[in-house]
């Protein structure tokens, strides 16, 4: 609506969807079963759906609120760095086009020689920023991955030994790594290297998904009788 530069292209989206996603939501097709499996009824195929109202808040409300943070967070960091305010984006450059080659309007600059941030300097601290949004991205899909091997049980007790989970992280890792900063898929991807400040950022948020997770499933475990088990219970 204020026309703010966007978090990620189409093309780092895909990355996502068909590069770092994959192997680790496969994986858990090899996940072994919970401990406590046995002494959960069957799923009623008539009157039971897959998808409900508290699965969306889990993923959207919940865990997807925790990623959103983090990614926007690392992402205005980021541009900070290179110069550019929080209060100047959401305000001073409402309506501008970053990407735009023929903007005639100048971004006053500290960072740049002359004062001045042009469409070439603008669309590198636009890469930067977006490829550490896409990089804080993958590394809340790491503790959301391990959130998500259980449904109640304690991961702590769960264990983490499913191999093609674990190869999956190491995947999505590597891949991340390398879309970052190797020179030619910086080039094909329109990715720039990111700062190390970028992975401590988003480091916290990744572990407070799992830890959030973590005291869920303990409330649940701790009051299965109570009232609102059923809207944190997916």
């Amino acid at each position: 609506m204020i026309k703010l530069p966007l978090g990620m292209t189409t093309i780092m989206i895909l990355c996502i969807d068909l590069g770092t996603d994959i192997l680790p939501a496969i994986s858990f097709a090899y996940e072994e079963s919970e401990s406590d499996i046995m002494s959960i009824p069957p799923r009623d195929r008539h009157n039971d759906k897959l998808v409900t109202g508290t699965l969306i808040s889990f993923s959207y409300l919940q865990i997807g609120i925790i990623q959103a943070m983090c990614a926007f967070t690392v992402f205005f960091q980021s541009l900070a760095r290179q110069g550019f305010s929080n209060d100047f984006i959401l305000t001073g450059a409402s309506g501008f086009e970053w990407g735009k080659e023929s903007s005639s309007m100048c971004f006053k600059n500290d960072k740049v020689v002359g004062g001045c941030a042009d469409y070439k300097y603008r669309t590198f601290a636009l890469k930067k920023a977006q490829s550490a949004f896409l990089a804080s991205i993958v590394m809340c899909q790491i503790g959301c991955g391990l959130a998500c091997k259980t449904r109640l049980s304690s991961i702590l007790k769960h264990g983490v030994s499913n191999p093609v989970f674990n190869c999956g992280l190491v995947q999505e890792t590597t891949l991340i790594l390398l879309l970052v900063y190797v020179p030619f898929l910086n080039t094909a991807f329109n990715t720039e290297p990111i700062d190390a400040e970028d992975w401590l950022i988003a480091l916290p948020f990744s572990i407070f998904l799992l830890c959030y997770d973590e005291g869920r499933k303990w409330w649940l475990r701790e009051n299965p009788d109570h009232w609102f088990y059923k809207w944190l219970y997916y």
